[in-house]
């Protein structure tokens, strides 16, 4: 961790698939950097030049104030998805990016934002989401898809707004506890009266959505995503074909 010129940064390191996740910290925002196969060099520890680098996966998070609280009382309505056990829930994914890897993190307080560009590699993308708190929950809102230089939503029910799991499979291949369901809790929602609300347990749990692309078109991947803290616990993000 590096604190220099105002701005605090930090660097995580992907053994597995060689990737890097930059982080740098503002008075009022967080932002993400993702790159692969990067090379970063560090003069006088006041900058930092990045070369080699894809530019289709900057990552940027800005902070919302949007409900803060936590609700302790049972859910007023709970929408359970089909369940798959024993299977991979990331198999059928053909060149998968990782765009969210977060372990341990503390409570959040707060949703925020998480927003990708991401090239399509065929005509239908999997958007997925892993998540597990052993002793809390997370809270996924409003998820989109937008084609760059279009307004047209393509994630149906991307902020559970229907009260159902329309357009959404959960997957359970470890058998976890405590997974995810649709929660109606109006004082919750970074959006609306409905959220996703995970607090699985033991393991975690997948939750996944498709929709429409056109090979090699430019999208904008966003999501609200809260945590409440408990340990251990992890989030990540996946998208492919």
């Amino acid at each position: 961790m590096i604190k220099s010129n105002g701005l605090i940064f930090t660097l995580n390191y992907f053994q597995t698939n060689q990737t890097c996740q930059l982080f740098y910290y503002t008075n009022n925002s967080i932002i993400i950097e993702f790159y692969s196969n990067s090379t970063f060099i560090f003069i006088n520890q006041s900058k930092l030049s990045i070369i080699t680098v894809q530019s289709n996966k900057l990552t940027t998070l800005s902070e919302t104030s949007t409900s803060s609280s936590r609700s302790t009382s049972l859910p007023t309505s709970r929408t359970s998805p089909a369940t798959i056990t024993g299977s991979n829930c990331t198999i059928n994914l053909t060149n998968a990016i990782t765009l969210l890897s977060l372990v341990n993190v503390v409570s959040s307080g707060i949703y925020i934002q998480y927003s990708y560009s991401y090239t399509a590699l065929t005509n239908l993308t999997r958007l997925t989401f892993s998540f597990r708190m052993d002793s809390a929950s997370w809270f996924l809102d409003t998820v989109s898809a937008i084609q760059m230089g279009s307004s047209t939503e393509l994630i149906n029910n991307g902020a559970f707004s229907l009260g159902d799991t329309t357009n959404w499979l959960l997957c359970n291949p470890y058998n976890a506890t405590n997974i995810g369901f649709i929660k109606n809790d109006p004082p919750n929602p970074q959006s609306g009266t409905y959220y996703w609300y995970d607090g699985s347990t033991g393991a975690a749990d997948f939750l996944y959505t498709d929709f429409s692309t056109i090979k090699g078109s430019h999208y904008t991947i966003s999501f609200y995503l809260k945590s409440n803290g408990g340990m251990p616990n992890s989030a990540r993000v996946y998208i492919g074909s």
